[in-house]
């Protein structure tokens, strides 16, 4: 009889043993299921933020379509141009020597006024992005702005390339803005600050070319 007795207590001891480690496992794969959902969240969490992100950032530097359009406009007419030099080409002349070659960009002697255009508002841009609508220096034609050379214009006014007289000097429009239209020039400078001392002002403007 206590043989029996013995034989169930020890029974029953290994059954609370086998619980106990039962109990143990099932917590333990719990929390790891737990942990493993948590982290699963916040993966996708963090990847919800990268997308809303990138959308947003694709959404604020969204290409101007004017400058787009002025773009593609004035390389075809730089296309239609060329074509004509090829299908009458002028007469050979010596070629000048590389001392003597003219550089990209040549200063423009101004001995007449040109074709008067009327009262210009003319203010200022600078490269930041606030200013050139995130381009920074580079201008609708593809060239670097420079200070004291390049203007942004509307190209429904003052065609693209044209070399503008105003202020004493003679600028060359190679650029355009949201905010340019009608009799309106944006002049070009480094810094904001030079835009902000510039203000807003009101100048005769002639066409030179």
């Amino acid at each position: 009889m206590n043989k029996k007795m013995k034989a169930k207590k020890v029974a029953r001891n290994i059954l609370s043993i086998i619980a106990i480690i039962m109990a143990i496992a099932i917590i333990f794969l719990t929390s790891n299921f737990v942990k493993k959902t948590q982290l699963e969240t916040k993966a996708q969490e963090i990847e919800d933020i990268i997308s809303e992100t990138e959308l947003i950032k694709t959404e604020t530097t969204k290409p101007d379509p004017k400058r787009a359009t002025a773009m593609k406009q004035f390389k075809i007419e730089t296309a239609e141009n060329l074509a004509e030099e090829i299908i009458e080409p002028e007469p050979e002349t010596e070629p000048e020597s590389e001392a003597n070659a003219e550089p990209e960009r040549e200063e423009v002697e101004v001995t007449e006024e040109g074709e008067y255009l009327g009262e210009f508002k003319i203010t200022a841009y600078c490269p930041c992005y606030e200013c050139s609508e995130g381009y920074g220096s580079q201008t609708a034609i593809g060239t670097y702005a420079q200070e004291g050379y390049t203007i942004a214009v509307d190209p429904n006014v003052i065609p693209l390339g044209s070399q503008i007289r105003f202020n004493g000097n003679v600028y060359t429009a190679e650029d355009v803005g949201g905010a340019v239209q009608g009799s309106a020039i944006d002049l070009y400078m480094e810094s904001h600050e030079e835009t902000i001392n510039w203000g807003v002002q009101y100048m005769d403007v002639w066409l030179i070319n």
